[in-house]
């Protein structure tokens, strides 16, 4: 139930959640998905769930030296159980799998080398379809 500490403007003032992180606490979508980039060499996920008064936070690198930012706001951090990474480079990929599992459910569980290369090769797929459609659906209007 913690998060990892965060790289601040004014590290004078200590360990800070950053403005527009708190700006999603007031947020009145029922979920709120974003990534976290730790210390620019990590990237980890929160989900803000506004009912429940929760923020989970996914890591792919299981990292336990984390202290809690968010108790102040009475939000509960729940740490997400998930797939591990087990190299120091693709966690940027765990994440998007993250949020693709959450908007649909066909995402696999091959987390072998070949099968995360894969799981790159789909999400830049779906990227292109996706700005292709936007480009197409833009032009005829």
């Amino acid at each position: 139930t913690t998060l990892p500490t965060l790289k601040t403007p004014a590290p004078e003032r200590g360990s800070r959640i950053p403005p527009l992180t708190l700006s999603l606490v007031g947020a009145t979508e029922e979920y709120v998905s974003m990534p976290l980039n730790i210390s620019s060499s990590h990237w980890a996920c929160l989900v803000l769930d506004s009912a429940r008064k929760t923020i989970y936070c996914y890591n792919s690198m299981d990292k336990r030296l984390h202290h809690n930012l968010l108790e102040e706001h009475r939000y509960q951090i729940t740490l997400v159980h998930s797939p591990l990474q087990n190299d120091g480079y693709h966690c940027g990929l765990f994440v998007c799998l993250f949020f693709w599992r959450r908007l649909v459910n066909e995402v696999g569980s091959d987390y072998s080398e070949s099968g995360l290369m894969r799981r790159r090769w789909n999400i830049l797929r779906m990227i292109v379809q996706a700005t292709m459609n936007k480009d197409s659906k833009d032009q005829s209007n």
